[in-house]
């Protein structure tokens, strides 16, 4: 009776082994162990990675003989992750089908992420956005891999029914009124900044606007606590303004840290922005479902007809931190906000 301990049939290792070769026979005459052909002498090390054949032959005096052989494998190496079409960073005027590799003779799982979310190799990506592509494998042996990369969509000719003031992505994204030109508007004692982060939308990584605001009620000039708030500037290729008269809203996806801020939309046309002023929306809160901001993200839609304005001449756009919004007339918060446009 031959047992063999330390190695079994048919099983992947990822570290050294023993094969230790127990010949139970009390009439033992002849005994040979191989290892792909070469004498092997029990419990000695196996390091080298590669297949293996394990045989042992065995005869007592009554000329009964036994063989047995067993196959295993030594694999210390990690699967590589390859992926094509796309970098790390990349920046893309168009949809992309990324090409992923694994290259591992003795693979066993394979997992693709597309922004958390299950993908399936060969699937096209055209959507605008953020993308995280996360790639983790692992072999027979136990070996693991894991890669990821992160990559920007930004075609403006995607969508024909919208027209993108800020989206916050890459500069090279194009397609976007503001073309760089926002700022914060403040007055003492009141104040505001921004800065731009990732969130997660709609299962989607995006760089949006993070707005952190302390609007005051006492002081500075006429004593109503001064203002503060953020503007972009609108204009196409051609003109220092935009004409919206094709459009019925203005939309974006916001929400906020606590959920109970609130802000006004201002819109200036040429004459506006002359008086350093805007008109203004009614509250954010008035054009959500629930009547509150609150902590998720959610996308709101303001009508044009909303602005007593000339939508042929439009100059800035505005996030007014404005008294009106709070019970006491002052507040501190942050607001994040993404994918501001005009929508037909």
């Amino acid at each position: 009776h031959i047992n063999i301990t330390g190695v079994s049939h048919e099983t992947h290792y990822n570290r050294d082994v023993k094969a230790e070769v127990f010949i139970i026979e009390e009439n033992l005459i002849f005994k040979k162990i191989l290892l792909n052909d070469s004498i092997y002498e029990s419990n000695s090390i196996i390091s080298e990675e590669g297949m293996y054949q394990l045989s042992i032959n065995a005869m007592d005096k009554a000329g009964n003989e036994v063989i047995t052989e067993i196959t295993f494998n030594i694999d210390k190496s990690s699967p590589q992750i390859i992926i094509g079409k796309v970098t790390d960073g990349q920046i893309l005027s168009s949809g992309i089908t990324p090409d992923i590799e694994i290259v591992d003779r003795n693979i066993k799982d394979i997992k693709i992420l597309l922004n958390n979310r299950e993908y399936k190799q060969g699937e096209t990506i055209t959507e605008e956005g953020h993308y995280e592509l996360k790639v983790e494998c692992r072999d027979k042996a136990g070996n693991q891999a894991e890669k990821s990369i992160s990559f920007y969509i930004c075609n403006p000719n995607i969508r024909s029914d919208v027209r993108i003031i800020d989206d916050f992505e890459p500069g090279l994204c194009s397609n976007k009124l503001s073309y760089g030109e926002k700022h914060i508007f403040e007055q003492s004692p009141s104040s505001a900044s921004y800065i731009i982060g990732i969130e997660r939308i709609e299962y989607k990584k995006s760089d949006v606007l993070i707005l952190d605001f302390d609007k005051r009620n006492e002081g500075g000039p006429y004593g109503h606590g001064g203002w503060c708030g953020y503007y972009a500037k609108l204009a196409d290729e051609d003109h220092y303004y935009f004409d919206a008269t094709d459009y019925t809203f203005i939309s974006f996806w916001v929400r906020g840290a606590r959920g109970d801020e609130n802000f006004l939309i201002g819109l200036a046309d040429e004459n506006w922005d002359k008086k350093d002023d805007a008109v203004k929306s009614q509250k954010i809160t008035s054009y959500t479902d629930k009547q509150t901001l609150g902590t998720k993200w959610r996308k709101v839609k303001i009508p044009l007809s909303d602005f007593a304005i000339k939508l042929s001449k439009l100059v800035k756009f505005v996030i007014i931190l404005d008294s009106s919004c709070f019970p006491d007339k002052a507040s501190s918060g942050r607001v994040f906000i993404d994918q501001i446009m005009f929508e037909k």
